[in-house]
């Protein structure tokens, strides 16, 4: 196995999320990570926006603990912003077919 597919393989992992039960993918939970200015180790719940430290194994996503109080303002704050449709890392104002943000220019 070569470099890339494992690294497709890592992104692919899943665990389920310990307070609401959603499905969280390694890749979407470390990007809404991201997009809610948290930049550790960290995924959120697209769902109920908590936080989890993780560990991540070819076999394997383990949630194993949960962060949620160390990152509460970020993640309300991204909460409020997706409920309104606006940018989540900035803010600003969603615009366009592909969703650009007219504040930092960033996609959805």
């Amino acid at each position: 196995m070569n470099g890339d597919a494992l690294g497709k393989m890592l992104m692919k992992q899943q665990a389920n999320c310990t307070n609401c039960n959603t499905s969280i993918q390694f890749e979407a939970g470390s990007v809404l990570a991201k997009k809610c200015n948290i930049n550790e180790n960290v995924l959120v719940c697209s769902k109920c926006f908590s936080a989890f430290t993780v560990l991540l194994t070819p076999r394997s996503l383990t949630l194993e603990k949960d962060v949620t109080h160390r990152y509460k303002e970020q993640l309300e704050r991204c909460k409020q912003w997706q409920s309104q449709g606006l940018c989540l890392y900035c803010g600003g104002t969603l615009g366009g077919i592909i969703k650009k943000c007219k504040s930092c220019g960033k996609k959805k």
